[in-house]
């Protein structure tokens, strides 16, 4: 079963490298070091934890070994841990859903669905972006939080500027690039890289 999915990611891999688009940088301010926090992360922490309903959409693009990277993802949030993620492929057919529900993870492709676990969900993604990231972990980078991270630096508005796993199967980084108010929200981000060893891919946000 894993073995089928695995051909599908990689057939999909294939089929986005020659759709690769490139992706602006927004200047940022200076990062402080977290040693000179003031309560104000804290505060905005607290209140993007409080966010039980969220949806953003938008670009996936970067490089994976020799691979190009572009899709479209769709982030729907329900609860803290029932969320989906649709990958949609530049011809606007949706390639790959991810629904997680608690510990289960249904992946959902165009010519088969999967049940799998968390952890498996974890190897999905590698094969898709080469890299280590679990649901969970994007789950808070998309919304803004370390994840399970506690080595991070922030901007001055103290905001998230870049957070740091230096686990040795994973020895990754994410940087914020931009933020954006939306209504009814704390600031949230709209561009975020995923860097590890010599592969990143960036979320642009929508």
């Amino acid at each position: 079963m894993m073995l089928a999915v695995y051909r599908f990611i990689v057939q999909f891999v294939f089929f986005s490298s020659s759709l690769l688009t490139a992706c602006s940088q927004y200047p940022a301010q200076n990062p402080i070091d977290r040693q000179k926090i003031t309560s104000l992360w804290p505060i905005h922490e607290k209140l993007v934890q409080q966010i039980t309903h969220y949806q953003t959409h938008g670009t996936l693009s970067g490089f994976s070994g020799h691979h190009k990277i572009f899709i479209r993802f769709y982030w729907q949030q329900t609860s803290p841990y029932h969320y989906k993620l649709i990958f949609i492929n530049p011809l606007g057919a949706t390639e790959l859903q991810l629904i997680q529900e608690g510990a289960i993870v249904q992946i959902m492709t165009q010519k088969a669905k999967y049940v799998i676990s968390e952890k498996h969900a974890e190897q999905v993604i590698y094969k898709l972006t080469g890299m280590h990231i679990s649901l969970e972990n994007f789950r808070q980078w998309i919304m803004g939080l370390p994840g399970n991270s506690t080595d991070f630096k922030l901007y001055e508005q103290h905001l998230l500027r870049r957070v740091y796993f230096n686990d040795v199967s994973k020895r990754l980084y994410i940087v914020y690039l931009a933020y954006k108010k939306e209504f009814g929200l704390p600031l949230m981000p709209t561009r975020i890289e995923v860097h590890q060893d010599k592969k990143y891919i960036q979320l642009k946000i929508d």
